[in-house]
Parts: structure tokens; C-alpha cells; sequence
């Protein structure tokens, strides 16, 4: 008889929800670099601007206006996406808090798994070298008479 972990279909599903977790970091991670992204992007754009504004002349007070009217929106749209990053990198630690908690969950029941097909084989070596003694003792028996 093969050995048969009673709690398979408990590890099978604390393995489904690991992997769920793993998706779920995934995804938040992706987020987080998109959002990341934006806001790299955001950045190289307002120096770009500075940069520009810098290079206007002083009696351009239109565009100059123009322009620090742009920069405060971009600024304005990089605090957003400086806090939609810190959103997402606490989404993010959550997540991996999350799969680490289902991890040692999986991890545990392997080594529950584990310990007890060892002590399956621990029990079967014994019953088959009973076995064996009862037949020898046996046929000690029958030969001595």
C-alpha cells in the first residue's frame, strides 16, 4: 500500500493561493514601475522646461508666464505620481507580506507531507521485517522437527 497524505487537497489549495499571491505581486509591481515610469518622465520634462525658461529672454513675459504655468502643472502632476508610487510600493509590501505568510503555509504542510511519508516508510520496514522474522522463526520451527 503507497503512502497517501490526508491532507493533499489542503496543500494542493494553500499551493493555488501561493501562486494567487505570487500573480498579485506581480501585478502591483507592474503598477508600481508604470507608475514609476511616469514619474521619471515627469521629472526629465520639468527640467526640460527649467532648462528652456532659463533661455528666454526678459522681455518675453508671455511665455515666460506661459511656461512657469507649465512647470507648476508638471510639478503638480509629479506630486500625484510620486504619491501613486508610494501607494503602490506600500500595495507592494502588502503583497509580499501576503505571499510570504502563504509561502511558510505551503512550506509547512510539505513538512508535515514529508515527516509522515518518512514515518509511512519508518512503519512499512518494520512490518516487512516482522514479516520476515515470523517466516524465518516459522521455518526454524518446521526444520527442527
Amino acid at each position: 500500500m503507497a503512502f497517501r497524505f490526508s491532507l493533499e487537497q489542503v496543500l494542493n489549495y494553500r499551493i493555488q493561493l501561493e501562486q494567487q499571491a505570487k500573480i498579485e505581486l506581480a501585478r502591483v509591481e507592474g503598477e508600481r514601475l508604470r507608475e514609476q515610469r511616469r514619474a521619471d518622465k515627469l521629472t526629465s520634462m520639468i527640467e526640460e522646461q527649467t532648462d528652456a525658461m532659463g533661455k528666454l529672454e526678459p522681455q518675453q513675459h508671455g511665455e515666460r508666464w506661459l511656461a512657469e504655468n507649465f512647470i507648476k502643472g508638471l510639478r503638480s502632476d509629479l506630486a500625484t505620481a510620486l504619491t501613486r508610487v508610494r501607494n503602490w510600493e506600500h500595495a507592494a509590501e502588502a503583497a509580499r507580506r501576503e505571499l510570504l505568510k502563504r509561502s511558510i503555509d505551503r512550506k509547512t504542510l510539505e513538512k508535515l507531507k514529508a515527516r509522515q511519508a518518512e514515518q509511512y516508510a519508518q512503519d512499512e520496514k518494520l512490518r516487512e521485517q516482522k514479516q520476515f522474522d515470523e517466516t524465518a522463526s516459522l521455518r526454524f520451527k518446521v526444520s527442527r522437527y
